[in-house]
């Protein structure tokens, strides 16, 4: 009798918070890129990444039951997910920019559970992920931080270090923004301002992002944490004035020798690169599944395609694994998740030297995405490294004109 009276004591609790869950989820609003606070039924995920340290992250959920959408919300980006299947009480998502799923089993103390696992990483790791309702924002004393606007940065790591730009917009104790950096930026950024801390972070499905850091008069400093590490340490002042150098200036054409990019497509196929461009205005960009700056510079190329019927799009897939198979596999799938319909050559693993050999023109290879632009001669106009995308605001929208004019003027010529 005992144990039947706790197995219906289990199966009640079971019952109430599935109902809780139910409640709580059905009719989320539609997220806004206003605050946190904005999004009805919004719950605090946290990560753990490979040194310990759990990172922060928001999502909410839209529907009910099985049918339950995975909001991921970035600031004024939100990823939706629909469910890939339901077992038990679990539920998976899969990510479509990504090879990775995330798991969520609700738990008795009105709590999620359940890890992450990006499938390309090597090795395999599931990551365990828990998360809990959203308190409600309580405003502090509403005192303007001045945080908004742009700060000239120095990201340091244990043996090297390089320059950024930290980009913040403060609402209140909302704060977003972006990191500016040579190869591009890190997407959209949210978190919060308490006192003399701040705290941004950012969850894309193959990659976190989480900053933390301190307000000392006109310096910010902070602790960078992502997936693997924690090591990263920053430095920022106010700057207005200081920028990073051109994006089309970075990567140099010293000399004619020719793109060696016969390659085999996803699917095996050898491709003659002569005849995928000939006569043909063409953009050529060094690309990777794993590359979030890749992933939204195809996302920008795949919006524009059908406004350039002439120009042949064509992205060569550098992997992190040395298995060709697996490298054909993976542009399979991020195609096919994506239903992407443009051309991707397989160029092996990533590396610079297997960059330089594919192109051997240039100069140095610096970062993925690097984009060549070919006139109908195939000669090289122009070529740019890494993607400043949506995050970025204006300077995104200067980017895609200055691109489609460029793309159209060559076209008309």
């Amino acid at each position: 009798m005992h144990c039947q009276r706790k197995q219906c004591f289990k199966k009640l609790v079971k019952n109430l918070f599935s109902a809780f869950i139910a409640i709580l989820f059905f009719g989320a609003c539609t997220p806004s890129s206003d605050s946190p606070s904005s999004h009805k039924n919004q719950w605090d995920l946290s990560l753990q990444n490979d040194e310990g340290n759990w990172i922060p992250a928001r999502i909410a959920f839209k529907g009910h039951n099985e049918t339950q959408v995975l909001q991921i919300i970035n600031a004024g980006d939100t990823i939706e997910l629909q469910p890939d299947k339901v077992s038990g009480d679990t539920t998976y998502y899969r990510f479509i920019d990504y090879h990775a799923e995330i798991a969520f089993t609700p738990d008795q103390n009105n709590t999620l559970s359940g890890y992450w696992v990006n499938f390309d990483d090597d090795p395999i790791r599931k990551r365990p992920i828990k998360a809990t309702p959203a308190e409600k924002i309580k405003n502090q004393d509403g005192t303007d931080r001045g945080l908004s606007g742009e700060w000239r940065t120095r990201v340091s790591l244990p043996n090297r270090g390089f320059d950024a730009i930290l980009i913040l917009e403060e609402k209140g104790d909302i704060l977003q923004g972006t990191m500016r950096t040579r190869s591009g930026d890190y997407q959209h950024l949210e978190g919060l301002i308490e006192g003399e801390d701040f705290f941004l972070s950012t969850f894309s499905g193959n990659s976190l992002f989480y900053l933390e850091g301190k307000i000392k008069n006109d310096t910010l400093t902070g602790r960078i944490h992502g997936v693997k590490s924690s090591d990263r340490t920053i430095e920022a002042v106010r700057d207005p004035n200081f920028d990073l150098p051109d994006a089309s200036s970075l990567t140099k054409v010293v000399n004619d020798k020719p793109f060696q990019l016969d390659l085999k497509d996803e699917n095996g196929i050898p491709k003659k690169f002569s005849d995928l461009t000939a006569d043909r205005v063409s953009v050529i960009s060094i690309f990777g599944t794993w590359c979030p700056n890749c992933v939204e510079e195809v996302d920008y190329f795949n919006e524009i395609k059908d406004d350039f019927p002439e120009v042949k799009f064509l992205f060569v897939a550098f992997e992190t694994t040395d298995d060709e198979a697996e490298q054909a596999k993976r542009v399979q799938g991020f195609k096919n998740r994506k239903n992407i319909d443009m051309t991707f050559l397989i160029g092996g693993q990533l590396g610079e030297d297997n960059v330089r050999e594919k192109f051997p023109m240039i100069d140095h290879f610096g970062a993925y995405p690097t984009t060549f632009i070919l006139d109908k001669k195939g000669e090289i106009v122009s070529v740019h490294t890494g993607f400043n995308g949506p995050a970025t605001g204006l300077l995104f929208d200067q980017y895609k004109k200055e691109m489609e004019d460029l793309l159209q003027s060559l076209v008309d010529g």
